[in-house]
């Protein structure tokens, strides 16, 4: 087996539990041509085993949850092992059929996302050791979930070319069907499988949808960026007076127009840009007792962050024009803006409007996306909701 050792004073992270090994922590590499490797203090102790990546600054991503030799029974375990982990939460039944199965490091098994979505499960390689065991991998599914087909999600492009490798989209073995029907608690969606949107429904904003569904009672919500209408659908699940769902896609807008359909639900909608249906809103004299902006990820690296901050204000300022006393939510699912950043922009917002604003609901992804403890990148989702009163 290939042998990894680092240098003095650079084993500290993974003795701590951190899974990334970057390039210049090396000292060097005995007996190469394996990207399984054991990787060794400056003392020649071992910390473990990782996947090495030879194109990538992050050289090795630790992989606890793997054993030699990576074969179909070694994957079917982990799988089997994250499949119990979801269990104790709560999902895997009829009722909560739509959740993360395998969130790479947060499982031990780096480079590898696996979403289960009723009877199909989507795979998302992200690194090369993966790549090339992608036909393990997914035997190792079939072998786990024999009733499932498995559908193949390409990473992003950057990752992909950092990575040097490439995936069609497609199915492995025989073509699944069309669309999928998951259950989310109350609720149910129709995800088409031809044109899913990253790994196909967002499960890891669930336990906030969730939490708005309690709230809404007798509410106008407005549910902002809606996609196919996850938080307003369960706004109407939870008893809301009116919903309505804003997306500037078509095909987001008549997905959530069948979604509510299929639940039986009265929920409107509308294609428009957001800050222009909020501009619109506050002119024709609408008001909403909640509103949720839950944009796409627009801080993909540090270098946006401030543009996204006003954006985020700029969003904000014209969604609390339109709330006379409720609740703004506010979701990023970028790891570079947190909590600290998204309540600088509550409280640029309330200076700005001369509204009382209190912090009432902070959360992050939903558990089924864990994180390894001593990797803070791997928190990556932050959702704020604010009672908004007047001053």
């Amino acid at each position: 087996m290939t042998q990894v050792t680092l240098k003095s004073g650079k084993s500290r992270p993974v003795v701590s539990g951190h899974p990334w090994v970057f390039s210049g922590a090396i000292a060097k590499v005995e007996k190469p041509g394996d990207d399984f490797v054991e990787v060794l203090d400056d003392e020649g102790r071992s910390l473990g085993f990782g996947l090495l990546s030879e194109h990538s600054d992050i050289r090795i991503r630790m992989a606890p949850s793997l054993s030699a030799p990576l074969g179909v029974a070694e994957f079917a375990a982990s799988i089997t092992a994250a499949l119990n982990r979801r269990m104790t939460l709560g999902l895997g039944d009829d009722d909560h059929n739509a959740f993360r199965l395998v969130n790479s490091e947060g499982d031990g098994l780096p480079g590898l996302i696996v979403d289960h979505l009723g009877k199909v499960l989507t795979v998302q390689i992200t690194t090369a050791p993966m790549f090339r065991r992608l036909h393990t991998i997914v035997e190792a599914l079939q072998q786990v979930f024999p009733d499932h087909q498995v559908l193949r999600i390409p990473p992003p492009e950057f990752v992909a070319t950092k990575e040097r490798f490439s995936i069609e989209f497609g199915w492995e073995g025989t073509p699944g069907p069309d669309e999928v029907t998951v259950r989310e608690g109350a609720v149910r969606f129709l995800i088409p499988t031809d044109r899913m949107q990253k790994t196909g429904h967002y499960a890891d904003m669930r336990i906030h949808r969730e939490w708005v569904s309690r709230i809404s009672r007798g509410k106008r919500v407005l549910d902002a960026y809606s996609y196919s209408g996850g938080f307003g659908l369960h706004a109407a699940a939870g008893g809301a007076s009116e919903v309505v769902c804003v997306d500037s896609s078509a095909d987001a807008c008549e997905a959530v127009r069948r979604n509510a359909e299929l639940n039986g639900f009265g929920v409107q909608t509308q294609q428009s840009k957001v800050d222009d249906f909020l501009r619109s809103s506050f002119d024709r004299g609408s008001r909403f007792d909640i509103v949720i902006l839950d944009p796409p990820k627009l801080a993909p690296s540090k270098k946006h962050v401030t543009g996204a901050l006003r954006l985020y204000e700029s969003l904000a300022i014209q969604a609390v024009r339109i709330i006379e006393e409720g609740i703004l939510c506010v979701g990023s699912c970028s790891e570079a803006i947190g909590l600290y950043e998204l309540e600088r922009v509550m409280a640029n917002v309330q200076a700005r409007t001369d509204r009382r604003m209190s912090t009432i609901y902070v959360g992050t992804q939903s558990p089924d996306h864990p994180y390894p403890t001593s990797m803070p990148e791997g928190r990556y989702l932050t959702f704020l909701a604010v009672q908004v009163s007047p001053a």
